[in-house]
């Protein structure tokens, strides 16, 4: 008789280790949540181990947000596994997890910050993890909120939605239910070799640009020259950008982008020079060139962008109304928000003029926008500018 529980789950491995873990921490207690047909078996394994009087059975709980707290250490023993709910449960209460490194959990669990990978059916690769674990509890608590604040970022309900709404739009624009959003009347195609084209004239004419401005750079204060960042693009996907750096090294926080305020003082001489003319955006041919972004469209969006003097800075870009929309094109170097809207105004006035573009979008249009901004260029003006749509 199959027993796929047993197969898929692998309980006797999490109880094998347990077994060596008790060996060597005598207050070690063990705990299986859950009731299935193997619990008899799995009952008299923990006996032939001798550990029976240090497991706990129990059983099916309702309550798994009072328990996961509770723990030290959640494992997670499978010999395959998609995305185990249970995992992500876990490290939302700040549990570091111990688990095999099967299936989709090397790409939920950050081995060493989050929790730790084991081989899969390794008993005491998986008893050294947890004891790793029970025996340095500071780094067991920086674990756990590692692993809180990963999956806060990953697995909130705005992000599902945005996720689930990108997918079914797709489906749907697949199967002609939907009309998808038209670039142009001339079709993506138009959009895209324009960009190719001039993307490719742009990188050769500018490249003694490229130059002069590295140096300036680097000669303003010996920081790095570029400054890189992950960006919000098409249907969600995201991709990293490169601009040429203005502001001071170590400017904000790792991993959280505030935007430029005027008279930002995080800003240096040589970058207020590249903010005005727009030259600190040049890398960025690149990814026009590469089908990431395109000359004309909403503003590619920092991933975790907060705006100090907005209200709503803590409010991530997924539940401001216009975000999943503003997606479904390629972002844009430049455009109606990029042009006319303020700098500090807010994300949700800016969505509104990405919204605009995006049902009023031509390839003439395009062509309009791009003018205007060389225009802006040439004047030096981008960081003065107070146009309205």
């Amino acid at each position: 008789m199959r027993r796929p529980c047993q197969e898929v789950w692998n309980h006797r491995l999490f109880l094998d280790a347990a077994a060596r873990v008790a060996g060597e921490e005598g207050h070690a207690r063990f705990v299986v949540v859950g009731d299935r047909t193997l619990r008899p078996e799995m009952e008299a394994h923990a006996r032939h181990l001798g550990i029976a009087d240090r497991v706990v059975f129990t059983g099916w709980r309702h309550d798994l947000p009072r328990i996961y707290p509770d723990l030290d250490v959640l494992v997670v023993s499978s010999k395959n596994e998609g995305t185990p709910v249970s995992a992500i449960e876990a490290m939302a209460s700040g549990c570091p997890v111990v688990a095999t490194r099967v299936g989709g959990l090397p790409d939920l669990i950050d081995d060493g910050q989050a929790g730790c990978l084991v081989p899969s059916e390794d008993a005491p690769a998986l008893a050294a993890a947890i004891l790793r674990v029970l025996r340095d509890p500071d780094a067991a608590q920086r674990m756990g909120e590692a692993a809180r604040a990963q999956v806060s970022e990953r697995f909130r309900v705005e992000r599902l939605i945005g996720d689930l709404e990108g997918l079914y739009t797709e489906l749907l624009e697949e199967k002609g239910v939907l009309a998808p959003v038209a670039v142009g009347p001339r079709s993506q195609a138009l959009k895209r070799g324009f960009d190719l084209l001039l993307s490719s004239v742009g990188l050769l004419l500018s490249a003694p640009l490229w130059a002069i401005v590295a140096a300036a750079v680097k000669l303003q204060d010996g920081g790095p020259v570029f400054f890189p960042q992950e960006r919000w693009g098409r249907h969600q996907r995201r991709f990293r950008v490169h601009k040429f750096r203005t502001m001071i090294p170590n400017a904000g926080a790792a991993g959280v982008s505030i935007q430029a305020t005027e008279d930002d003082p995080r800003i240096t001489r040589v970058g207020w020079v590249l903010r005005a003319t727009a030259l600190d955006e040049l890398p960025q041919l690149l990814n026009i060139w590469k089908g990431e972004m395109s000359f004309v469209g909403p503003r590619a969006l920092p991933i975790n962008e907060r705006q100090g003097r907005e209200k709503s800075a803590d409010v991530p870009d997924e539940k401001i109304p216009g975000f999943h929309e503003r997606l479904r094109v390629w972002p844009g170097l430049t455009g109606i928000a990029q042009i006319f809207a303020p700098r500090d105004v807010s994300r949700r006035h800016k969505f509104t003029y990405d919204r605009l573009y995006i049902r009023r979008q031509s390839f003439w249009l395009d062509l309009e926008l791009i003018f205007l901004s060389f225009w802006i260029t040439f004047r030096g003006a981008w960081e003065r500018r107070e146009g309205k749509f």
